[in-house]
């Protein structure tokens, strides 16, 4: 290995190593610097960290993937192909508040256009930093990876924030983990909405990106067959006649075929190590839940 002597990078060969000097040399050499007899200790001071913002903004953003025509490139070099335009076709907000009047009911739009309380006792300098900041957060999920290329951050007293920065798991596994206590846990969301639907607005991952590429695909009430069982369009037999084909729900099913004058079964299980489903659960297991309703369990090991 070559190491740069300014920042300790590592790299494979010395010519890379050459490239890389003239660009750090400017900077110096990095060094350790440690605590010194008037530096040994940590003092928290972001004081206003601690005092809860009046009002939240929790929003989101959707597009249309509209399929485009890319031109052929140079196989001989390293290219990035685009075949899909982001357009901007909606977006949802809703302000939360524990003061009443500044709650406010959701606000979705889609289209083409598109206090005073007393705080304890404290020393003069805590309760001059214990002070609202000025800025409302205003929290997107994926803000970072998708939403920020399309809005303008230029609004001074609006704070963005990108939610997964701030949850210790993906939004699909904590919303699954609360709804397990039931609908109560999630109180706005409750407030704003039909019984009926809660279950449909506490679901991920079950909506097709790639097919909703036009205004007019999401005026639809049912997606096509291949996309409702999470297909994608994919040859599952290779060509070979299907005898049976059991849906139990998106990526959820099972084909049986004959190949090779040998009987094969095709199983998909969402969330199900493929070694657990090959070896532990039967085609006739999928028939089972259908018709008679009737669970099939399976042990799986997991990390």
């Amino acid at each position: 290995m070559f190491y740069c002597r300014y920042c300790l990078h590592g790299f494979i060969r010395e010519d890379l190593l050459q490239e890389h000097d003239p660009h750090w040399c400017r900077h110096g050499a990095q060094r350790i610097e440690l605590p010194n007899e008037d530096n040994t200790s940590l003092h928290f001071k972001d004081y206003h960290k601690q005092l809860k913002a009046p009002v939240v903004i929790y929003a989101d953003i959707e597009s249309i993937t509209v399929k485009i025509d890319s031109v052929s490139s140079n196989p001989t070099k390293s290219f990035t192909e685009k075949y899909q335009h982001h357009q901007l076709c909606g977006f949802s907000y809703v302000v939360v508040s524990e003061a009443e009047k500044y709650k406010k009911p959701p606000v979705v739009y889609r289209g083409d256009d598109t206090m005073g309380k007393y705080r304890g006792a404290a020393h003069n300098e805590c309760n001059l930093n214990y002070s609202f900041a000025g800025r409302i957060p205003i929290i997107l999920h994926n803000l970072r990876g998708y939403d920020s290329h399309l809005i303008v951050q230029a609004i001074e007293k609006l704070n963005f924030i990108d939610s997964p920065q701030f949850m210790n798991a993906s939004l699909e596994r904590l919303v699954s983990n609360l709804s397990k206590s039931g609908v109560d846990m999630f109180p706005t969301l409750q407030k704003h909405t039909e019984a009926d639907k809660l279950p449909l607005l506490l679901r991920k991952g079950v909506n097709s990106y790639d097919y909703m590429d036009s205004f007019e695909n999401s005026d639809e009430e049912t997606l096509p067959l291949y996309l409702a069982l999470g297909m994608e369009m994919k040859v599952e037999t290779h060509g070979i006649p299907i005898q049976e084909f059991v849906v139990l729900g998106p990526k959820m099913y099972s084909i049986l075929y004959t190949e090779n004058s040998k009987l094969v079964e095709k199983k998909t299980a969402k969330g199900v190590k493929k070694s657990v489903t090959n070896k532990k659960i039967r085609h006739d297991d999928y028939k089972t839940c259908l018709f008679n309703k009737k669970q099939t369990k399976a042990s799986m090991n997991q990390i």
